[in-house]
C-alpha cells in the first residue's frame, strides 16, 4: 500500500519569509516605539506647561499684591489682566492694538483667574467665572496674595482647556520628528538585515547546489565559506560527509578491483592445475591436489572476511562469549607464533602483567584479531628488530598494544587503515602481504579486526612510536 507524501505549504523562498519577520517586527516597534515616545514627549511638555503656569501664578500674584497694596482694594483690577506683564505687551510706538487679556492668556495657553479672600471669583481672564465660588481643589492650584502679613486673595494661572496654537505647533513638530526618525531607523534596520539575510543565504545556496550534484552522483562536491557559525559548521559538515562518500565510492570501486584481482589469482591456479590433471600432464596424487586445497582455503577466508564486515556493519556479529583471561590468552598466542618469529628472525618481548580478572569475550574472535596484529608485526620488522607487547589495565579498560621496530607508518596514512580494503603500498603485492593491515594482502585483516573489537565495546587505533616503529593496540571494557 502506497503511502501518500504529505501536502507541501507553497514554496516561499527563506529570504523573503525572513524579510517579511523582519518588516513585522520594524513596524511593531515603529508603531509601538513611536506610541510610547509621542505619550513621553507629551507628558514631559505638559510638566513644563505646568511649572510655567505656577511660575506665573507666582509672578501674578506679586503683582496683585502691589496694586492691592497701591488701591485698597479690587476694584477695577481687571485692567492688571490686561497687561500684568509689561515685558510681554507690544512696545508703545507699535502700530499692533493693544491685545485683550483674553487674547494674552490664550496666546499662552493659560487662564488666569483672581479670588477675593472670601473665595469669591474677582477677575477672569476668560471672563466666565466672576462671582462665583471657588472650591478647595481649584485653590490649592494658586498663590496667596499677601499684603502685610495678611492673605487678601489668590491667584491663579491653570492650563487652559485647549492647547495653545504653539503648543500644538511644537507638539506637532514633535510628532513628525519622531515618525521621521521611526522611519530612517526602520529603513536602515531593512537595509542591514537583507544584508546579512542575504550574506547568511549565499552559502546556503552554494550548498543547495553542492547536495543536487551529489544527489546526482557527483562527489566531488565541496562548499568553501568563510562563516564561523552554524551555517560554516554545516557546510564542514557537508565537505566531511562528500569526502566519506567519495572515499567510500572510491574504496567500493577499488574493492570491486582488488577482489576480482584476489579471485583470479587462486581461480587461475585452480584451473591451470585441474586443466593439467585433466590433460595427464600432473599425476593425480596427493602432493598435485596441494596447490588446489591451498587456493581454495584462501578463497575461503577472503569469502569469510566478506561476510564477517557486512555482519558487523548490520550489527549481526554473533559473539560466543566466555569468562577468559585476556592477558593469558595473549601469552599462550605468542607461543604459537615461535616459529614464524624464529623464520624472521625477530626478538620478542611479552611485557609482564598484573593480576586482572577474567573477561566476557569470545576468545576466538580475539585471537583472530590478535593474530592479525602480531603477524603484521612480524612481517614489517627486519631481521634483529623487535616486537614488544603488552597487556595492561587502562582505566576501565584492558589495553593490549604490539609495537615493532619497523619503518612504522606514514602519518597521512593512519587514519585509513582499519577501512576496508585499505593497503599503505598498493604497489606491492600480496604475497608478502605488506599492505600493512592483512597478512593475505587483500586490505581486510585490520577492517575484520576493528569489527571485532568494537563488537566487544572496546576500540583498536594505530600509530607511530616515539623511537620508530609502529604500535597497533585494542582495548576491552573490564
Amino acid at each position: 500500500m502506497n503511502q501518500e507524501s504529505p501536502p507541501k505549504y507553497p514554496r516561499i523562498p527563506i529570504f523573503v519569509k525572513f524579510m517579511g519577520a523582519l518588516l513585522i517586527v520594524v513596524l511593531l516597534v515603529g508603531v509601538l516605539g513611536t506610541l510610547f515616545a509621542r505619550r513621553a514627549v507629551e507628558s514631559q511638555f505638559q510638566l513644563y506647561v505646568d511649572n510655567n503656569n505656577r511660575r506665573q501664578t507666582d509672578a501674578l500674584a506679586n503683582v496683585l499684591a502691589r496694586y492691592y497694596e497701591r488701591n485698597g482694594g479690587w476694584d477695577e483690577v481687571e485692567s492688571v489682566l490686561h497687561n500684568p506683564f509689561p515685558r510681554l505687551a507690544p512696545p508703545e510706538n507699535s502700530n499692533q492694538p493693544h491685545p485683550p487679556s483674553r487674547d494674552m492668556w490664550t496666546a499662552l495657553g493659560a487662564r488666569a483667574l483672581i479670588v477675593g479672600g472670601d473665595g469669591i471669583v474677582v477677575a477672569d481672564s476668560a471672563r466666565e467665572m466672576q462671582g462665583e465660588k471657588i472650591n478647595e481643589a481649584t485653590m490649592r492650584l494658586g498663590s496667596p496674595i499677601i499684603v502685610r502679613g495678611e492673605r487678601v486673595g489668590t491667584a491663579i494661572v491653570a492650563a487652559a482647556n485647549d492647547l495653545s496654537a504653539a503648543q500644538s505647533s511644537f507638539l506637532r513638530q514633535m510628532n513628525r520628528v519622531l515618525f521621521t526618525a521611526v522611519a530612517i531607523a526602520g529603513g536602515i534596520a531593512l537595509l542591514l538585515g537583507g544584508l546579512l539575510t542575504w550574506g547568511m543565504i549565499r552559502p546556503l545556496r552554494k550548498l543547495r547546489t553542492a547536495v543536487n550534484a551529489v544527489a546526482h552522483g557527483d562527489l566531488s562536491q565541496r562548499v568553501e565559506t568563510r562563516a564561523n557559525d552554524e551555517i560554516g559548521d554545516l557546510a564542514d559538515a557537508f565537505n566531511q560527509m562528500s569526502a566519506q562518500l567519495d572515499r567510500s565510492e572510491t574504496s567500493r570501486r577499488q574493492m570491486t578491483a582488488d577482489i576480482a584481482h584476489e579471485l583470479r589469482t587462486p581461480l587461475t591456479v585452480i584451473q591451470g592445475n585441474v586443466e593439467a590433471l585433466q590433460d595427464g600432464i600432473f599425476p593425480l596424487t596427493t602432493e598435485s591436489l596441494d596447490p588446489i586445497a591451498d587456493k581454495t582455503k584462501l578463497l575461503t577466508r577472503l569469502v569469510e572476511d566478506l561476510r564477517q564486515l557486512a555482519l558487523a556493519e548490520a550489527g549481526q556479529l554473533v559473539l560466543d562469549r566466555e569468562e577468559t583471561a585476556v592477558c593469558a590468552l595473549v601469552e599462550r598466542l605468542i607461543t604459537s607464533f615461535q616459529p614464524m618469529i624464529a623464520a624472521a628472525q625477530v626478538i620478542t618481548y611479552l611485557v609482564p602483567s598484573p593480576a586482572l580478572p577474567k573477561l566476557n569475550v569470545d576468545s576466538q574472535r580475539l585471537q583472530q584479531v590478535f593474530n592479525n596484529l602480531l603477524s603484521n608485526a612480524i612481517r614489517h620488522t627486519p631481521a634483529g628488530g623487535t616486537v614488544t607487547i603488552r597487556c595492561q589495565p587502562d582505566g576501565a579498560f584492558i589495553r593490549i598494544s604490539i609495537a615493532d621496530t619497523g619503518d612504522g607508518v606514514p602519518a597521512d596514512k593512519l587514519p585509513y587503515l582499519f577501512e576496508r580494503f585499505y593497503r599503505v603500498d598498493d604497489g606491492r603485492g600480496s604475497e608478502r602481504g605488506r599492505g600493512r593491515g592483512d597478512g593475505r594482502g587483500i586490505g581486510l585483516g585490520l577492517a575484520v579486526a576493528k569489527s571485532i573489537v568494537e563488537a566487544h565495546g572496546g576500540e583498536i587505533g594505530a600509530e607511530n612510536g616515539a623511537d620508530g616503529g609502529a604500535v597497533f593496540w585494542f582495548t576491552l571494557p573490564l
